[in-house]
């Protein structure tokens, strides 16, 4: 469920669509299982295709803003928490841009059979198309007489990640008394 402050304006054959959407509350649920196979497409084309006019998404052009300062629920492989940012919308409506930067605000991450606290989650998205945010995200747990720490970041395409401790150890000594 969402408010909306929306205008449209045309001339000439162009249009842009503008303004702010204030989400009351966004659900996210990761799936536990993804489908194993991705269905293969054989697409022709033929050499004398003819563009005769472009389609509705290339005449609009986007400027809106999504202000949703929490209630960004994310829920699924282990993952509770609740986020809350900025969105800014531009370039074309069939090839929006998206830049900002989501912040968490709570959250928990059960893996190895721990509880993680989420000490911070951000996701900055930088105008890719499809949406490619980078992450910047730690979470801690106490693991026999450490806090151990978990540091996902990097692209969401291909993260990174690496284990720290305090007081400081090796990232295999790490993950072994995690484990």
């Amino acid at each position: 469920t969402f408010d909306a402050d929306v205008t449209l304006k045309g001339q000439d054959g162009a249009y842009k669509i503008g303004g702010v959407i204030a989400p009351k509350k966004i659900m996210v649920n990761i799936p536990e299982t993804y489908s194993t196979s991705i269905p293969e497409l054989n697409i022709v084309k033929s050499a004398k295709a003819v563009k005769t006019q472009s389609p509705m998404g290339e005449l609009i052009d986007i400027d809106m803003r999504v202000d949703a300062p929490n209630q960004i629920f994310v829920r699924g492989w282990g993952l509770d928490a609740e986020f809350g940012g900025t969105l800014d919308i531009s370039g074309k409506l069939d090839a929006p841009l998206f830049d900002g930067t989501l912040k968490s605000l709570r959250g928990r991450y059960s893996e190895f059979g721990k509880n993680f606290e989420i000490v911070r989650a951000d996701m900055k998205f930088s105008g890719t198309i499809p949406p490619n945010p980078v992450m910047d995200i730690l979470a801690q747990t106490k693991a026999e007489d450490i806090m151990a720490q978990i540091a996902i970041t990097g692209a969401l395409a291909k993260p990174a990640f690496t284990f720290s401790s305090v007081p400081a150890l090796p990232q295999d000594e790490v993950l072994a008394h995690i484990l």
